[in-house]
């Protein structure tokens, strides 16, 4: 693949990106596991909060572990492709290896485009683009999950919180994450639209155990 356009390059970044986004993990991990179908159970979400409180301790690890994987491995390979253009440069591979794992995951081509809310794998990306920066954010969900214990609470205020630490930020490692993390976080955010209104409601379950 060396030499090859970065037109071309990109192509195939978004597309492996957003391919591997678009594993169903919890899908997979709860028929696997004979649990069923986690779309038929609890919230109906694919994500790593329903597994857990669905289908147990392991699906939901399991699932957590498998969509943090596919944001940094979306991220990692983005950046490996772009290194095989004939001009080599990293910044709009860095804008596909951040979208296209997280879009992937929130509109996956196997269950309708009717996936998760994007945490999980939008925190793997941040691992694998700048690694401070999602210790920064789970620093923040676990503060705050520990005084509501509401996964969605923490999870909208990590991820708000993730483009304002990264605009006051000067870090080198985080040049041109900017715009790509505003999106993301919109995106995260606008999937939690349900969850807002049971935190506004006073319905929203909690995790006690």
């Amino acid at each position: 693949m060396a030499g090859i356009s970065t037109y071309l390059a990109l192509a195939i970044a978004a597309s492996v990106g957003y391919l591997i986004g678009s594993i169903p993990s919890g899908v997979i991990f709860s028929k696997w596991l004979g649990k069923g179908d986690i779309r038929q159970r609890g919230s109906g979400n694919i994500g790593a909060t329903n597994a857990l409180r669905t289908q147990g301790k392991l699906v939901g690890a399991l699932t957590l572990a498998s969509d943090l994987a596919k944001g940094a491995l979306g991220y990692l390979l983005a950046i490996l492709i772009s290194q095989q253009t004939a001009s080599p440069s990293t910044y709009l591979f860095k804008w596909m290896g951040i979208l296209t794992p997280v879009l992937g995951h929130i509109f996956p081509v196997w269950l309708g485009f009717c996936g998760g809310k994007g945490v999980a794998t939008a925190l793997g990306v941040t691992v694998a683009a700048c690694p401070w920066l999602s210790a920064t954010c789970l620093a923040i969900w676990a503060g705050v999950f520990a005084i509501f214990k509401i996964s969605s609470v923490a999870s909208i205020s990590s991820v708000a919180a993730a483009p304002v630490i990264l605009a006051l930020s000067d870090c080198g490692c985080c040049k041109g994450l900017l715009y790509p993390c505003l999106i993301v976080s919109a995106l995260v955010v606008y999937k939690h639209k349900d969850n807002i209104i049971g935190i506004l409601r006073g319905t929203e379950k909690r995790i006690t155990k």
